[in-house]
């Protein structure tokens, strides 16, 4: 299906990720080593780490321990391009954040840093693929907006009449593609403005071979489907925002 084109499109981060199996042995550091083919595009490198600790209880009070710290990933930064590269013991993550380019610049990117994944692990299978985009759509805070969402949240009718904001989570299932969808859908309050985040994570839980390619036309699938919930979800006046 074809949906109009916008050059303002309110995406504040578009995610690209990619769960997987690793060999119990798998040591996160080895992606450490492409710290200087990185440095032109990603000149900052970073460890996460995950916090951990044993709680014991006793007859009169819980002994907390805290357990070092491991690292679970290293991540990779572009401050001036907005990106950011994830390489983690669960999978990779590569994230656009603004100036949002396109579709195809951000997944030709991401399979292209996806193969040194795949070189420095060597995972044993992909198990989930996402695609998740949050955009951001501020309108003047007297505005009506039922004139921008398709479904907004219903006041009680008997309680007060001023709204300061809402929240709502919904998983849909599409069965043709084997697909799921999280929509979260924030209003809040910011000043003279109201912030609608919509916050779509398209997704398929499915076992791949690492070389195979049909997780990037299943990635297109997820594209179409992520695009029909955006546009589902707002009404014209809100679309027309970014024309």
């Amino acid at each position: 299906m074809e949906y109009p084109y916008l050059p303002k499109a309110p995406i504040r981060e578009a995610i690209i990720d990619i769960r997987v199996k690793h060999a119990p042995n798998f040591d996160v550091t080895n992606f450490r080593k492409f710290r200087n083919e990185f440095s032109e595009d990603f000149p900052v490198m970073e460890d996460r780490k995950a916090f951990s600790a044993k709680i014991n209880f006793g007859p009169k009070k819980a002994d907390i321990q805290k357990e070092d710290d491991e690292i679970d990933a290293i991540i990779f930064r572009s401050e001036e391009r907005g990106e950011v590269l994830q390489f983690s013991k669960e999978g990779f993550t590569f994230n656009k954040l603004k100036p949002y380019t396109n579709w195809d610049d951000v997944i030709s990117k991401a399979k292209k840093k996806w193969e040194y994944y795949i070189q420095a692990s060597k995972p044993i299978a992909i198990t989930r693929i996402a695609t998740r985009y949050i955009n951001h759509i501020l309108i003047p805070i007297s505005s009506n907006i039922e004139d921008y969402l398709e479904n907004t949240p219903k006041l009680p009718s008997n309680g007060p009449e001023v709204f300061d904001g809402a929240l709502s989570r919904i998983r849909l299932i599409d069965p043709d593609h084997d697909a799921f969808v999280n929509l979260t859908q924030t209003i809040e309050s910011k000043g003279k403005k109201a912030a609608i985040i919509l916050d779509i994570d398209a997704f398929k839980k499915q076992q791949y071979e690492i070389e195979d390619d049909s997780c990037w036309e299943d990635f297109e699938e997820l594209r179409e489907l992520k695009n029909k919930i955006f546009f589902s979800s707002l009404k014209p006046k809100a679309i027309n925002k970014f024309k």
